[in-house]
């Protein structure tokens, strides 16, 4: 399949926002947890870290909530993530400062 490194994870990305409605009814629990799963998990060649940001976002904007942050900041905590150095709780401290 073109577009995406590993096909298999793809499908568990899409399931993570039907079992977050129970598993994650906090719209910031949600959001990290989507945001997590796909800058860790890289299903796409290309766009990962875009799409996670994308996803986090509309999922917060959907519980009328936003990221109050430059977008030097914002760049920079999703860098941080990408590479591995920011845990699902410190994404949520984040989200929620």
């Amino acid at each position: 399949m073109s577009g995406t490194t590993q096909v298999w994870n793809l499908p568990s990305i899409v399931r993570i926002k039907l079992l977050t409605e129970k598993i994650y009814p906090d719209p910031v629990d949600k959001a990290a947890a989507i945001f997590e799963s796909i800058i860790s998990n890289h299903p796409f060649i290309d766009g990962n870290k875009r799409t996670a940001y994308v996803l986090m976002r509309l999922l917060l904007k959907e519980g009328t909530l936003d990221i109050v942050a430059t977008e030097d900041e914002k760049f920079d905590f999703v860098i941080q993530c990408a590479q591995g150095t920011k845990t699902f709780d410190d994404i949520k401290a984040w989200i929620k400062s």
